[in-house]
């Protein structure tokens, strides 16, 4: 019996130590401009390729009641903190193709962001007629420069 409760003392210390190391490391931010892909979807886009900046709550939520319009149940809004990060939303427009295509930082200078979409390498299925209007969410530190989407070359 003796032994049976050091045992399980052990591992509830060895668990609480490991949680405490991964909250810790979740906790660290990184004041870099990095992307970071929080949601993407086949539907809810918009028919021509455009890229949102969202910096409040309630525009996010204005997107979201939008995407949410054909969906039952509907996408639940991220939890966002608007006084350190902002949104981007990227919109591909219309396409047959099932990939999603990302975004990444193609340079930055004291007034303009420049982001570039990711090249996919996709293989088209000729069986799908599907139209589909893909989104990504993307959150990213909060800026006041301008952001530019790179045109395809």
């Amino acid at each position: 019996m003796k032994y049976l409760v050091i045992f399980i003392a052990i591992i509830t210390l060895s668990c609480k130590g490991h949680k405490k190391t991964a909250v810790n490391q979740t906790n660290t931010e990184t004041v870099s401009e990095e992307l970071n892909l929080i949601l993407s979807d086949n539907y809810g886009g918009t028919e021509l390729q455009e890229i949102q900046l969202i910096r409040t709550g309630s525009e996010l939520k204005l997107f979201f009641i939008e995407i949410n319009k054909t969906r039952k149940p509907g996408i639940a809004v991220p939890k966002i903190d608007f006084s350190k990060e902002m949104v981007v939303i990227y919109c591909s427009g219309k396409t047959m193709n099932s990939d999603i295509p990302g975004l990444y930082m193609v340079s930055e200078s004291d007034d303009k962001l420049t982001l570039g979409i990711k090249k996919q390498n996709t293989i088209s299925d000729t069986t799908s007629t599907a139209i589909l209007k893909p989104f990504g969410l993307y959150t990213m530190s909060l800026t006041d420069k301008e952001v530019i989407l790179e045109k395809f070359k």
